[in-house]
């Protein structure tokens, strides 16, 4: 296997790895939600606030993996290292300012997620809060990846 090769292996080896465990935290998180708090009307208003706001996390991560990847991993064939860190670093200035937009659209469609759900006012308006507030992840799915430190090799 060459370099190039054994670095997207370790990369894809990394990203499964980050996977598992985040499935492992969350099911601590909604172990430890489920004994302090119960099951009830606010933790429902919370899973669906995480649940939607998940949502936008997923289109960036999707975004990631179908546009960024391939993009970088060419450039990098063809044109070398310097240039694909040049298009790391811009795209992840455009993911923020990306993200930054989903997350003015997740303030103007809370009210709409609110109504699909039927829940009472009280429920609404913990759903609302708790989605302006779990937002502010948004712009930091990224944050690990900055200068690309994932997608290169061991060699800096």
């Amino acid at each position: 296997m060459d370099k190039g090769n054994q670095s997207i292996a370790k990369v894809a080896f990394i990203v499964m790895i980050m996977a598992a465990f985040s499935r492992v935290v969350g099911f601590f998180r909604e172990t430890v939600i489920a004994a302090v708090f119960g099951a009830g009307a606010i933790t429902d208003a919370y899973a669906v606030a995480l649940r939607t706001v998940n949502t936008a996390a997923l289109v960036s991560i999707i975004f990631l993996s179908q546009v960024f990847v391939p993009i970088y991993l060419k450039s990098f064939e063809e044109k070398g290292e310097k240039k694909a860190l040049w298009i790391a670093n811009n795209f992840f200035v455009i993911s923020v300012v990306f993200n930054l937009v989903m997350m003015v659209l997740l303030h103007l469609i809370a009210p709409l997620v609110v109504l699909a759900t039927g829940f009472d006012a009280e429920q609404a308006a913990v759903v609302t809060v708790a989605i302006n507030i779990l937002m502010f992840q948004l712009p930091f799915i990224f944050h690990y990846l900055k200068n690309g430190s994932l997608l290169l090799t061991d060699e800096r």
